[in-house]
């Protein structure tokens, strides 16, 4: 297997990892704000499943991150040194930086648990 195949399978399996995991971590935040929808005044704890559901996130954002910075060096390597192609490499990371972002902003600080 040649250097570049490699760099592209490397850099397609990291990408499509970082879709699989972000469309679980939806799901499951999903499945959080169900849950989260249920606190009352009369009932202000929420099921234990939401702090479970939290730690759940926080591990799939980590390994978003994880694949995201795998997919970098491959994604620098296979491009060719130029202005465009380096805008071209910018435009292919942003939707793969903003989904990590969103679900770094939504799994450490948006699904804080204040009573518990």
């Amino acid at each position: 297997m040649k250097e570049e195949e490699f760099l592209g399978l490397v850099l397609s399996s990291s990408i499509g990892l970082e879709a699989i995991l972000f469309g679980v971590f939806g799901v499951l935040y999903s499945v959080f704000a169900l849950f989260w929808s249920m606190v009352t005044p009369a009932e202000p704890l929420p099921p234990p499943i939401c702090a479970r559901i939290r730690r759940i996130c926080k591990f799939l954002s980590v390994l978003m991150g994880i694949s995201m910075v795998s997919s970098g060096p491959a994604l620098y390597t296979l491009t060719i040194p130029g202005f465009f192609n380096k805008v071209a490499v910018i435009m292919l990371a942003l939707p793969v930086l903003g989904m990590f972002l969103v679900a770094v902003y939504l799994a450490f600080f948006a699904m804080g648990l204040k009573n518990q």
